[in-house]
């Protein structure tokens, strides 16, 4: 089997936004962190010290263009 095959089998990390941080929500970044992917949201409510805890980006509602701005590296 080639090489090239064989690297496509390796899991990808992905940057993932979500849009409001009720329980469903925190139930998948928490699944979502857990296979290694970057998370933020942003959500009305304020979950920052949740987000901190969980290792997760959090941005204020309102600041929607920092959300979707942020860089894979933060």
């Amino acid at each position: 089997m080639s090489s090239s095959s064989s690297s496509s089998s390796q899991p990808k990390t992905l940057r993932i936004g979500i849009i409001g941080f009720g329980p469903f929500a925190q139930f998948l970044a928490k699944t979502m962190m857990k296979q290694g992917h970057f998370i933020r949201v942003t959500s009305r409510s304020d979950y920052s010290e949740l987000c901190t805890n969980l290792g997760i980006l959090f941005f204020r509602y309102g600041y929607i263009d920092n959300f979707l701005m942020v860089q894979e590296n933060e």
